[in-house]
């Protein structure tokens, strides 16, 4: 069992490499700038060389590539300018709604679907197992629960939840 556990971590190795990968080439080759973009509309050309000199976005591709893995592994997810706080504190801070909506979403599983299983199991065939079948399909067809927790949340939350989150 811990030989197949390795093998399997030492294969998410290139998967991670290669999603990593994926993922900062699509960042890199959007046609924004994130240097214009954050140094606003009317700054300076040397304003923004400025800044891209400091966020080194003046660096090769590879040389970029490395720094965002270094960083990544280390913990430095970097720093949210929309927010004006590092990104890590920003996760952090969110944290709990994150939990607080998995709980929930775990709760309402076992609290409908174990009784449909049983029902599904105990009555083959029958019109409930239909019924239950029906009701399960239906259910995942649903919008993501990335849409559909956050809305039932927001009516009921004294802030909301997507002032929360945003």
């Amino acid at each position: 069992m811990t030989r197949y556990i390795a093998q399997r971590l030492l294969h998410a190795i290139p998967v991670l490499f290669g999603v990593s990968l994926i993922t900062f080439l699509l960042t890199y080759l959007l046609p924004a700038d994130p240097a214009r973009m954050y140094a606003g509309t009317n700054a300076s050309v040397e304003t923004v060389n400025s800044i891209r000199h400091q966020l080194g976005l003046d660096r090769p591709f590879y040389e970029q590539y490395l720094i965002y893995i270094g960083h990544t592994l280390t913990g430095n997810l970097g720093f949210s300018y929309k927010l004006q706080m590092p990104v890590g504190d920003a996760i952090m801070s969110r944290f709990p709604y994150t939990l607080q909506l998995t709980f929930a979403g775990i709760f309402f599983e076992l609290l409908i679907g174990l009784p449909l299983g049983l029902i599904s199991a105990l009555r083959q065939g029958t019109w409930m197992d239909r019924a239950s079948m029906l009701f399960t399909f239906f259910a995942i067809a649903a919008p993501p629960s990335t849409w559909f927790g956050p809305t039932m949340c927001e009516p009921r939350a004294p802030r909301g939840c997507m002032s929360a989150a945003w």
